[in-house]
């Protein structure tokens, strides 16, 4: 059936985001009678007092929780299984902030809560340019939540991750505005204990924050509280082994400043080289490796780094506390001596300023809300914005939702910890994983080990079976239950009931093989899948089939090549397709032409040339590539003139020069071009 108008209004009135005097306004108003709801909708989005994610929970009967305490929710920015981030705004104050919400899963006792108080009031000490300010904690409807500072930009581990390695001054402008965070935070008697690169972000004007406080040590709580370290799981560590110090992996209690400076030594080296400092394929590897393996040089990798730098960064990461810099305040001093004028760095061409886009708009189409509107059904409905039925007459405000009782206080170390980071360990040296039954109940146990196990042909509950095997090889997964996104990283999180596996994040696995995408098939709702520095070959991509809703699937650093292209090149939903440091050539290219979806690609540290980039001339939608470490030169520019929609293009290191990239930029003038 067609939601009338005064079905939509008694929608917004159950919301609460207009007042009831509001709400009799609009009714008073209605231009002629037939006028209907998506008319008024579209005025209401017209006039700036709704866009589409509210009107889109609104006609979920979910309006209610589009207000919390003093907050208007404008949009969802972040999902996964520690909770949920929005974009808000105080209703009076109408200033914009980022507010965290968590399931009650994370919080069952009443510690939690306690520690959810101590670390909040140590967040509100913490007013510093490059840490994200906290503003406010609260409780409405059953949701406990957290408001910070909204920031539009990018962490530090996605920057290297899209735009590749960083120059050298520009790295470490970077860590000196983190280091300068960390030493204000250290003044005030906390320890990050989790400084990595997904934790700095860079906003829009250059600045870097610091995200994540959540694991914080609090040295200086009066004698009454108790240490957050205290806190956490009994024998386990917690943080992120590719940058934990040695001391704080072998003792949490150990953890000072300089394991902070440690941490920010590992990010250093992750900024100019794009790799972690000890790879492995094992929790206790990188233990050990920290432990016990030399310190590995950047010199080896960028002959530009300068040897003051080199050893600042030596320094840094020493094994034993003491021959560390004892404070940020002695790092930041030596990092700013380096005289980058006068070292090699000289040489070398200038990078532009990373040009960091702000967030999404709220821009609403009159064609979407004519599509969320056309929803409405007389009898059961189910899209991919869930199950919309409406009573054929009198609209009943509905019972608050399971989602707000079951939303419980919890600690800020999940608050912080959900949006901004990629891999959050907890290790327990003694816990071994059990093993599991993939699939339906009849179906073998998996160990991971068995690499023999059966591969299931399109079983009937493939997303349990993918998820499982995801999750067996140290992976972790989001999945969908009831339109409610949840990151599941332990095999026992998995729910008992119908899910769907919306994104397999595999990175940096080398447990990975290629047998193992066979479980993968057959996932009509998976969107990304991330191999990234995985041991996946050709072969491994060939056994991918049925996905009719991949939008994304990074290949970096794995064994593919021109085959693995053509194999992706079934797939027209593809949006984003990385593929830098593999053996993808001119020809592999070809196979691209037929993906009119793809916004977003990235050919960095490939054997292509100028030939190769006839090949992307079709690419009408592209908004983003990378081309940095290749051999393309200006010719090869000139098959880029006609994507219009183009808005960045990297070409470090490559041989166009400034008349060519000039020329394009008469071409390309909405396009940014970093060289």
């Amino acid at each position: 059936m067609t939601l009338s108008r005064n079905q939509f209004l008694s929608l917004l009135d159950e919301s609460g985001i207009f007042s009831a005097k509001d709400v009799i306004a609009l009714q008073e108003t209605q231009l002629d009678s037939s006028e209907t709801a998506l008319d008024l909708a579209k005025t209401l989005v017209k006039n700036k007092k709704l866009n589409e994610f509210q009107i889109k929970m609104i006609l979920q009967h979910k309006g209610d929780r589009l207000v919390l305490g003093d907050y208007l929710i404008l949009r969802e920015i972040g999902a996964g299984g520690m909770g949920k981030v929005y974009l808000a705004e105080h209703r009076r104050m109408k200033r914009k902030v980022a507010l965290k919400t968590l399931p009650a899963k994370i919080a069952l006792d009443e510690e939690s809560i306690g520690r959810f108080q101590r670390e909040v009031q140590a967040a509100a000490k913490l007013t510093h340019p490059n840490i994200v300010t906290a503003y406010d904690a609260g409780e409405a409807k059953g949701v406990s939540y957290f408001v910070m500072e909204y920031v539009d930009g990018i962490n530090l581990s996605d920057l290297v991750k899209e735009h590749g390695v960083l120059q050298v001054d520009v790295a470490v402008n970077y860590i000196i505005q983190a280091a300068k965070g960390l030493g204000f935070a250290h003044s005030e008697g906390i320890i990050h204990r989790d400084i990595k690169p997904a934790n700095l972000l860079l906003d829009l004007k250059g600045t870097v924050k610091i995200l994540d406080m959540g694991l914080a040590r609090i040295d200086n709580l009066e004698p009454s509280e108790v240490p957050a370290t205290q806190l956490t799981e009994s024998g386990s560590v917690k943080g992120t082994l590719d940058y934990m110090s040695p001391e704080q992996a072998q003792n949490t209690h150990a953890a000072d400043a300089r394991s902070d400076i440690y941490s920010l030594g590992c990010s250093l080296y992750y900024l100019l080289t794009s790799r972690v400092m000890y790879p492995a394929d094992s929790f206790v590897k990188k233990i050990l490796a920290h432990l016990e393996q030399p310190i590995p040089s950047i010199q080896k990798q960028r002959p530009e780094v300068p040897d003051e730098l080199e050893a600042i960064f030596h320094k840094m990461v020493s094994k034993e506390p003491v021959e560390r810099y004892n404070s940020t305040a002695e790092l930041i001093e030596a990092l700013e001596s380096i005289p980058f004028d006068q070292s090699s760095e000289a040489d070398q061409p200038q990078q532009e300023p990373i040009q960091i886009q702000p967030g999404p708009r709220n821009t609403v189409l009159d064609e979407d809300l004519s599509i969320l509107f056309s929803l409405y059904k007389d009898d059961e409905c189910f899209s991919e914005y869930g199950r919309i039925c409406l009573d054929s007459t009198v609209m009943q405000p509905k019972a608050r939702y399971p989602f707000m009782r079951w939303l419980l206080p919890l600690g800020f170390l999940a608050l912080l910890w959900w949006a901004f980071s990629n891999q959050h360990l907890f290790f327990s040296p003694l816990k071994k994983s059990a093993k599991t039954a993939a699939g339906t109940p009849e179906e073998a146990v998996l160990n991971p080990a068995d690499k023999k196990s059966v591969v299931p042909v399109n079983p009937a509950d493939n997303d349990r079976a993918a998820a499982s095997r995801a999750l067996e090889l140290g992976g972790v997964v989001e999945i969908s239950v009831d339109e409610e996104p949840q990151v599941i990283e332990q095999l026992a999180e998995l729910p008992a009931g119908q899910f769907q596996t919306k994104k397999i994040l595999l990175h940096e696995n080398k447990q990975v093989l290629d047998e193992d995408l066979k479980w993968f098939c057959y996932l009509k709702n998976l969107e990304t899948l991330d191999l990234y520095d995985t041991n996946i070959t050709d072969v491994g991509i060939a056994h991918l089939k049925a996905l009719p809703a991949l939008s994304k699937i990074d290949l970096y650093n794995t064994k593919t090549g021109d085959a693995g292209l053509e194999q992706l090149s079934q797939f027209g939903t593809l949006r984003s397709i990385t593929m830098q440091h593999t053996a993808v050539t001119n020809e592999g290219l070809k196979y691209l032409s037929g993906l009119s979806s793809l916004d977003s690609l990235n050919l960095g540290n490939t054997g292509i040339n100028d030939s190769g980039l006839t090949h992307l001339k079709s690419l009408a939608g592209l908004q983003w590539l990378q081309l940095s470490f290749t051999n393309v030169t200006d010719s090869g520019l000139l098959y880029l003139q006609d994507l219009k929609s183009l808005r960045e293009l990297y070409l470090t290191e490559t041989q166009v020069t400034d008349d060519g990239k000039n020329l394009l930029m008469e071409a390309l003038p909405e396009c940014s071009i970093m060289q």
